[in-house]
């Protein structure tokens, strides 16, 4: 219980630690004021056992903040309100890059975001992850006021968020009748996979539908919290890929305590540093997208993580074995490194491209470890990084490692993009200089 109290308040209660710790040194000196700090602990103490581990001074600060207590629990609730969403738009890198929008956007609402499980697809109909399961939470509260969905549902829900509160926020469109007046509020609550599932793993039904502002300006009077405590939205309240601006965000998303450790002892049992990591991304479903994009588009899912200057090209998307396998071992001898990591999803292909690479260079090749998450850790903690431009799996990598000193990266396929633009520019030139008259 206390744990949550801390997140939720940690900056709070910190002032009231440091003032406490000076108040007992003070004490010290004189007999006189060491019975009045006694009897100070005393009342605290009592204070703390009949209001669930909070001091009449931190009490006084929660409400200085907006905070106040749950009547059943003790847990603090923001008064400002509270942000949930469905991260139900594809798989975990778009569900990151959504996160960290949709932090934002509770930061300019100042609403305390309720971080919601990622959704994962590997059981049917679908899996949950809870987000302190590999991140630290603490970190992200130094960014904002959050708390974990468990947390929420199990604690604080039944008072603030009751079944006959339960409503179902989203856009309202105008009419497609060509009226000025909008369309009525149709947020297609839980309709579908994984809308549904995710609301019926918290036993979450909706009672109607709400419309919410498109601004994060008009929140404060369309939706006060006095009459709209929770805010619960079907979507996130963000675009993808992530806008630039919000990429510094990323900082505050760190693997928790337990992540750290045990990935470092299995890069220290199973690569030998300096470590080269590639993520390759060549599944069927991804082939098929790569085919569609390669060449036509100058912009596709992800790509605004990387510096191409053209379209999109098919090595940038989904570059052949002997591609992958000449950039990973140009890497190798640049970075003089010991071994390599590939996270994949498609280990027939990564068979081919690790073999081209033990051909081209002495460097021992690891192609898998234990789950994606895993795999995601290697790749941020790597020495030198190799990413895909257009998948948002690399872009996590990308904003971890950009936040964290622009530790090193590159991206396949920028080479060859680079050196066709570079021959077009020659060829302009011949002919701009050609004397030869027509």
């Amino acid at each position: 219980m206390m744990v949550a109290v801390v997140v939720l308040a940690v900056v709070m209660l910190a002032v009231v630690v440091a003032q406490r710790g000076g108040v007992v040194a003070t004490a010290a000196s004189t007999t006189a004021t060491e019975a009045a700090t006694v009897a100070n602990e005393k009342e605290n103490r009592a204070h703390r056992n009949a209001y669930h581990g909070l001091t009449k001074e931190e009490e006084k600060l929660l409400r200085l903040h907006g905070l106040r207590r749950s009547s059943s629990t003790g847990i603090p609730i923001d008064t400002n309100g509270y942000l949930l969403y469905c991260p139900c738009m594809g798989r975990f890198g778009n569900q990151a890059a959504h996160l960290i929008g949709t932090l934002s956007k509770a930061k300019e609402v100042n609403r305390t975001l309720v971080v919601p499980p990622f959704i994962t697809y590997s059981q049917r109909p679908i899996g949950l992850i809870p987000y302190t399961s590999y991140f630290d939470l603490a970190k992200l509260q130094e960014f904002h006021r959050v708390l974990p969905m468990e947390t929420f549902m199990q604690l604080l829900a039944p008072e603030v968020w009751p079944p006959a509160r339960r409503h179902m926020y989203c856009p309202q469109f105008p009419s497609a009748h060509g009226s000025d007046a909008p369309s009525a509020v149709d947020c297609r609550t839980k309709q579908g996979n994984p809308f549904g599932p995710f609301w019926d793993a918290f036993g979450v039904d909706f009672i109607s539908d709400r419309a919410v502002p498109p601004h994060s300006a008009d929140w404060a009077t369309a939706l006060p919290p006095k009459s709209h405590l929770v805010v619960s939205l079907r979507g996130a309240p963000a675009p993808f890929p992530e806008r630039p601006e919000h990429r510094y965000i990323a900082q505050y998303i760190e693997w928790n305590e337990e992540v750290h450790a045990s990935v470092d002892a299995w890069m220290m049992q199973h690569l030998q540093r300096p470590v080269v990591a590639a993520h390759l991304r060549a599944g069927g479903d991804w082939r098929n997208a790569c085919a569609r994009a390669a060449d036509t588009m100058q912009e596709f899912m992800a790509s605004p993580q990387c510096p191409h200057t053209g379209p999109i090209t098919q090595a940038m998307c989904l570059p052949t074995a002997e591609e992958a396998a000449a950039k990973i071992a140009e890497e190798v001898v640049r970075q003089d490194a010991r071994s390599v990591f590939i996270a994949t999803d498609n280990s027939h292909y990564t068979k081919r491209v690790a073999a081209i690479v033990e051909h081209l260079v002495d460097a021992r090749v690891v192609t898998a470890a234990k789950g994606f998450m895993h795999d995601l850790a290697v790749l941020t903690k790597s020495d030198f990084f190799i990413g895909n431009c257009v998948s948002s799996f690399t872009s996590f990598v990308t904003r971890y490692r950009q936040t964290r000193d622009h530790l090193p990266m590159t991206f396949f396929g920028l080479d060859q993009q680079q050196q066709q633009q570079q021959q077009q520019q020659q060829q302009q030139q011949q002919q701009a200089h050609d004397p030869t008259e027509f």
